[in-house]
């Protein structure tokens, strides 16, 4: 409470997405989420502290590990084929009390832990004001940078063994990269991530905000 994790996860997806992106409630209906992952780059989940509906735990985790989901038409027709969906998207979670941290769920997250703001005059609204004005240009340098990319990705085609879980976003990133010294660079913060906040994570129970990878 009062560590800005709502304002935090808002204003990532605000920082691409503009001002439509919003955050949700956790639905009580798991076809309803895997429906907004399938539908939707980043889906953000506010405060899931409270008791989970008891499809959550195991559907992130299928979900982090590429898992599909099939579904019967909402209508009735007999010749109708079920729904096969597979969401490719990242999930957001914020929370206060994590109760999915499991192993094989926090090796797949992005952990950013969050402390208490001393300071409650913090304005979030203005922080979203200056977020939107920074969303064109982002955009601007993101489509500017595409091209750079694709030519460093058509340059390096080496698959990497890491001390990381989520192997083909780690590859990416540094494929990504301009130069040898910012692959090393990339490499280490990844290597990081995986050795230090997902471990910890898995072990405690703190303020914490999660981007987790389908």
């Amino acid at each position: 409470t009062g560590s800005g994790k709502t304002s935090l996860m808002l204003n990532i997806g605000r920082l691409l997405w503009g001002e439509q992106f919003g955050v949700f409630t956790m639905p009580e209906n798991q076809r309803d989420l895997v429906n907004a992952l399938a539908n939707n780059v980043l889906v953000g989940l506010d405060n899931v502290d409270d008791k989970p509906p008891k499809y959550f735990t195991d559907l992130i985790t299928s979900i982090t590990t590429g898992g599909a989901f099939t579904y019967r038409p909402l209508y009735r027709d007999p010749t109708a084929r079920s729904l096969q969906i597979k969401p490719e998207s990242w999930l957001g979670i914020s929370s206060r009390t994590p109760f999915f941290n499991r192993p094989d769920v926090a090796n797949r997250s992005v952990i950013l832990k969050l402390a208490r703001l001393e300071d409650m005059k913090f304005n979030s609204f203005d922080f979203e004001g200056e977020i939107l004005e920074f969303f064109e240009g982002n955009w601007y340098y993101l489509l500017g940078s595409l091209q750079r990319i694709l030519k460093n990705l058509s340059k390096d085609k080496k698959s990497r063994s890491l001390q990381y879980r989520m192997v083909e976003f780690g590859n990416f990133a540094i494929r990504s990269c301009d130069k040898q010294s910012d692959k090393d660079q990339m490499r280490y913060i990844l290597e990081q991530v995986s050795t230090a906040a997902q471990t910890e994570f898995a072990a405690q129970d703190k303020p914490i905000i999660t981007s987790l990878c389908g």
